[in-house]
Parts: structure tokens; sequence; C-alpha cells
């Protein structure tokens, strides 16, 4: 029988109520390295790491709210933000966080950080008038520049909802996405001579905010012409297209308020080809097109965008092709060979060691294997665009415009240029002499050339394969009078200029 003091016991017992205490004095810190952020701040709310643990709970839930998804749409480009939109519960709870910090913490380290993006989270939830004194105290109490011009920017935004008390507008306009007016919606202006855009445009082009009626107002803007361009969630215009038929651009003096309005339209329905359609691609194989009839559209124009791939097949760019032809109704077609000896540049990047060209470019604006996507753009009577199928936002649901032609006629230097195996592909085209598709590919790879980005081609050699094309059509020939034209020929490029407008250019 073992027997134990009493004294020896209470030491003991001593010992360990005081190890378990040191742990537990421990636990916050170890659940802090382990980024336990949740259980720390549940067990233990009061402990010096809890700040620490409010404000990385907050980032990890929404690191970057600035970065909301926002698309930035103007008549002649859309720029897409790099970021994605946050659920709302994930902002609802990143706000309840920072929330917490600031009022209980309000000298914690990280504090200007944690007001800027409690700015941002109410930004992005919509919860404005919370927003805009945040921004405010921020431009005046951060001990950051570029963290108060950048809160300053976001106030006058936000403040621009609201009729300035004095001064006349430089522009006035609304916002309306289909019926009903766009309320605190971005606009944005850009000079119409500006090249370029800033991805991220807060603080390098004049900005407002649309009120609840969907109206906006600019101030103290230089003269001179502007794109007018709105700021949107892709939700917000799913389904709806930015008409031109207010012109594309606005003139604004010093002498008078110029005024624009901003209105999206329902899009274009398209009807088929969809869902990856496979079509045959023989030349005398026929691709149809078909869309819902639009109001007040006079005619109809068709682009055809081309998935370009990798060498692992995977998308790497798109090359797109709008046809010349005006469909009077909403329907279209086109044989094969027309649309792969269609009209078309060709897209070139790469580096000094390595180049890729665009496959549309060499094979023609559909080609055997090769999978795409087609829009409709409607006209009216004066040959502005009112609507377009294409849109902003693409849901894959039961109308995706995609289509595929099979590649059952193929040629082995098709498959080389997908692969971008350009010397194979010459070799693989060299071999079939007689063939139109691979001496139009050999002149374009020549022409462009293909060995790096540098590579300007041999003009010379390329023409040698456009004049063995049998039959050559309107393409074979702009190609050759350009040629000609680089080559300094000035008497043969007339000659193929007079063919081309014997040809009905």
């Amino acid at each position: 029988m073992i027997r134990i003091k009493v004294k020896t016991l209470a030491i003991g017992s001593v010992a360990i109520i005081l190890l378990l205490i040191a742990a537990y004095s421990l636990l916050p810190s170890l659940l802090m390295r382990m980024e336990k952020y949740d259980i720390l701040l549940a067990n233990f709310p009061g402990s010096k790491e809890a700040p620490e643990a409010l404000y990385w709970a907050a980032e990890t839930t929404v690191p970057n709210p600035e970065e909301e998804g926002r698309i930035f749409i103007f008549h002649e480009s859309v720029s897409y933000s790099n970021g994605s939109q946050n659920s709302r519960e994930q902002l609802n709870d990143a706000q309840g966080l920072l929330e917490r910090l600031i009022d209980g913490y309000p000298d914690y380290r990280h504090i200007d950080m944690a007001r800027s993006k409690l700015a941002q989270i109410y930004l992005a939830n919509g919860e404005l008038d919370q927003a805009e004194p945040l921004f405010r105290e921020i431009e005046t109490t951060a001990k950051d520049e570029y963290r108060r011009n950048e809160a300053k920017t976001f106030a006058d935004l936000l403040a621009s909802r609201r009729s300035a008390d004095n001064g006349v507008p430089s522009l006035t306009g609304s916002v309306r996405i289909g019926d009903s007016p766009a309320a605190d919606t971005y606009v944005v202006l850009r000079r119409k001579s500006d090249n370029g855009w800033y991805s991220k445009p807060y603080g390098h082009y004049p900005m407002a905010m649309t009120d609840r009626n969907g109206e906006y107002r600019f101030y103290d803007i230089s003269p001179d012409e502007y794109e007018v361009g709105v700021g949107v969630t892709a939700a917000e215009v799913d389904g709806y297209f930015l008409t031109d038929q207010d012109g594309a651009a606005v003139t604004i003096s010093a002498a008078s308020t110029a005024s624009y309005d901003i209105r999206f339209v329902p899009k274009v329905n398209i009807v088929s080809p969809t869902n990856k359609e496979e079509m045959r691609g023989s030349d005398a194989d026929k691709i149809r097109f078909a869309w819902e009839p639009y109001p007040g559209a006079s005619g109809y124009k068709l682009s055809i965008t081309a998935l370009e791939r990798d060498k692992d097949g995977k998308v790497r760019g798109t090359f797109t092709v709008t046809t010349d032809e005006l469909w009077r109704e909403p329907n279209a077609e086109y044989d094969v060979r027309t649309l792969r000896t269609y009209p078309r540049g060709t897209g070139k990047s790469g580096t000094k060691d390595e180049v890729w060209l665009s496959t549309s470019g060499i094979l023609g604006t559909v080609y055997p294997g090769g999978d795409f996507i087609w829009s409709v753009d409607a006209y009216d009577k004066d040959g502005k665009r009112i609507s377009s199928s294409s849109g902003y936002y693409l849901s894959f649901n039961s109308q995706v415009p995609f289509f595929s032609v099979d590649d059952a006629f193929q040629l082995e230097g098709d498959k080389l240029v997908l692969q971008g195996d350009y010397e194979g592909a010459i070799k693989a085209y060299e071999g079939e002499p007689n063939n139109p598709y691979a001496l139009r590919a050999l002149a374009l790879l020549w022409m462009n050339g293909f060995t790096s980005f540098e590579d300007r081609g041999d003009k010379a050699k390329a023409l040698t394969y456009l004049l063995k094309i049998p039959n050559p059509v309107k393409f074979d020939y702009e190609l050759m009078q350009l040629i000609y034209e680089e080559l300094g020929n000035k008497a043969e490029a007339d000659k193929i200029r007079e063919k081309l407008e014997g040809l009905g250019e």
C-alpha cells in the first residue's frame, strides 16, 4: 500500500493547477497562431489577442471588398475587374467583426486599415449612408496620405448623389436598365482622345453616382469630348445591352450644361445554334443562324468568335470576325467555305523566342475542329446599333450561343497550327500543293512570320503561294494587293485593286 503525505499531495495539486492556469493563459496565443479566430473570440473575448483575431477574421472572410467584380461599360469597350463579388453573408460577417474591433479597440495598431476596409464593405453592401461619413472621417484622420486621398475619392463619389448647393452642372443625365432607373450606379467620364484605361478608375477619371431616380450630375469638368461609361455588377445588366442610339460620346463646354442619357435595353434573344451544337465542316455544308426579331430593328449583322486554345487545350484568348452582310430577317445562312475564306486579320503575340498566331487568322473565321461563339447585333433604319445578343454576362444555360465544327475535313497542317507547331504545319501543308486551304495557310504563315514575335515574315514567299491558289477568292486578292504594296510593286497592286473593284469591293 502506497502512502502519500497530505503536504506532498497539496503541493502536487497546486503545481497541477498552476500548470493548467499557465496552459490556459497560453491558449489564446496558440489559437491565434493556428488561425482559429472564431474559437479564440468565442472563448477569450477579453484577451490581448482579441483585436488581432477580429481584424484577421474579417480579412480572411473578405480579403478585398473593393474588388467587387464591377464591370465598366462604354459603347466601344468593356473593362472587367479582377475581383469577384463577395456573398452578402460574407460581407455581413466581416462587417460585424470590424465594427466590434473599431468600437472596442479604437487604438488598435491597424485601426486606419480596419476603418478603410469597413467603409469599403459598407459600399459593397449598399449601405451608402454609413459608408460616406466613414470615408470622410478617414479622409481627415488617417495617418497615411494615400489612404486619405482614397477616402476622399469615395466620399466625393457618394456625395455626388446629391445636387451641389452652388454651381451649374457641366453634365447631367440618367441611367436606366430596362424600364427602371438605375440607382447608386457609377458613371465615369473618359476623354475621347485618351488611349488605354485604368482597370481601377477611382481617382483617375471624373466619376459620379446616380441618385435614387437614376439621375447623375458632374460639376467643373474641363471642356472636351468625353465617352460616358457606367460601372455596374454583372448581375445588374444580365440580359441587357448598352444601346448606341444615343451616340457614343458627349461634348462638354463651359457655356452650358450638356445632357447625356445612358440606356440598357433587352438583349437580342438567340435561337440557334446553341449548346456546342456540332456542324459538319465540308465546304458545301451550311451553318444556319437564327434569333428572335428585335423591336425597331431594320437589319442584323453577325459576329463569330473563335476560342483560341493553347497547346494543352485551355482557352487562352478569343478572335472575333464581324461579317459585312446586313440581314433583313432574323436568320442568316453561310456555307462553310465562305466563312473559311472570309476576309480577316491575323493576331500575333509572344516573346523574342516564341510566337503564337491567332488560329482563326490562319485557318479561317470558322475551321474544322474549332469551337465558336456567335452573336448578332440589331440596327435601326439609320444604321445605329440598338441592341445585341452579346451582352456582358454569360450564364451557361440552354441558350449559350456556342457551336463547334467537326474535324472530318481537317488537314494535317491544321492540327499542327492548333498545337502551335508552325514549322511542322509548313511541312504538312507543303505536302498538299493543290489544296487551296493549304496554300492559303502557307501564305499567311510566311506573310506574318512564325519563328518568333520579332519575325516579320517573307512577303515574297507568301505571294508565291497565293498565286498558286486555283480560283482565288476576294480575301486572296486582298492579301496579294497588300503584299504587292509592301514590296513596292505599284503596277501589280493597281491591277489587283481593279480586279477587286470588279468583284464588287
